[in-house]
């Protein structure tokens, strides 16, 4: 009898639990709206920037010294604007010669074209007289006549040349000045006061100031940079 009382409480316990649902498991769920939109790479590339038009400016004066340099790097100039200076002191001397050479021609060439004006008088009175002289006399006029023209001829070469020397004088002179040839900036200054202004450029110009970017670039990825 006392089993069969402690077994009946056991067994209504038991249906008692079964009874109980289970609890039921909790899930989150996250939800993305997808949008479509372009996508953006980047590149890195090692380079240099260069002038994309560099201008070397120097002299034909190589046996000059340089005076002054009016300009540093990084300067920007204009056409016209003087970069640098040259001494003039031989240059003003050959200028100087080359006048008095020209006024020296010139006189001699004044001289040798009176010659020829008294000759034609000359060979003018022979041939009125000639009735009443000999035919040598005559032809000693002629002869002198056509001397004193080639002496005028060669004094006028003379003087040509000589007038050729001074300009050429006055260009060297001029050219002692040097200028920039085009706008730009200053990126070399090889120039010293008071060296010789030699063979090699002076100073380097960027013509207008612009610039590119050298860089080594794989033939694969070419097609991907874009203006901008």
């Amino acid at each position: 009898l006392v089993i069969a009382a402690a077994a009946g409480p056991a067994r209504a316990s038991g249906e008692a639990a079964a009874s109980v649902p289970a609890p039921s498991a909790t899930r989150t769920v996250t939800t993305l709206v997808a949008d479509s939109r372009p996508q953006q790479w980047t590149r890195s590339f090692a380079g240099i920037f260069v002038a994309r038009e560099e201008i070397a400016v120097g002299t034909t004066l190589t046996d000059q010294r340089i005076a002054s340099v009016e300009v540093e790097i990084g300067d920007r100039v204009a056409a016209g604007q003087v970069l640098a200076r040259l001494e003039t002191d031989m240059l003003e001397n050959l200028l100087r010669e080359a006048k008095g050479r020209v006024a020296r021609a010139g006189a001699a060439m004044a001289r040798e074209e009176e010659t020829v004006t008294q000759e034609q008088r000359k060979l003018a009175r022979a041939r009125q007289l000639s009735h009443l002289q000999a035919a040598t006399i005559l032809e000693e006029r002629v002869s002198a006549l056509a001397l004193a023209e080639q002496a005028v001829q060669v004094a006028r070469a003379d003087y040509d040349q000589a007038e050729a020397l001074e300009a050429e004088a006055r260009r060297k002179l001029d050219r002692a000045v040097i200028v920039a040839p085009a706008d730009g900036i200053v990126s070399e200054r090889l120039a010293r006061a008071g060296a010789l202004a030699g063979s090699e450029p002076l100073l380097k110009l960027i013509r207008g100031g612009e610039i590119e970017f050298a860089a080594e670039v794989p033939e694969t990825e070419l097609p991907l940079p874009a203006a901008g």
